[in-house]
């Protein structure tokens, strides 16, 4: 026996996850043009040298990478980052606060 097949004339209709689908086009469309465009062209300003001074940049590759683990200043920031990220998860968060936001000056 052969299958009996719909007329051409009739429209069929999209499956219930195609209709899902087509809805969530537009909202991955927005995170990617809010989110991922913004990270994707910070990463590739990071590979480059840039003068706020100057018009243009040169690829330096990882080199800005490289002069940042090499700097004492950013060793000491990421220390003290790391010191009060753990204070406050440990909930330590008024001594933290007081030992890192006492006035020194």
């Amino acid at each position: 026996m052969s299958e009996t097949h719909p007329p051409s004339s009739v429209l069929r209709l999209p499956s219930r996850h195609a209709f899902a689908y087509a809805l969530l086009i537009p909202a991955f469309v927005l995170i990617v043009a809010v989110a991922l465009y913004p990270a994707a062209q910070t990463m590739w300003i990071s590979l480059q040298k840039v003068s706020m001074i100057m018009p243009g940049a040169e690829f330096v590759g990882l080199g800005n990478y490289e002069r940042l683990l090499r700097d004492a200043r950013f060793w000491n920031a990421w220390k003290t980052s790391r010191t009060y990220a753990t204070w406050k998860r440990r909930g330590n968060s008024t001594r933290a606060n007081r030992v890192f936001h006492t006035n020194k000056c």
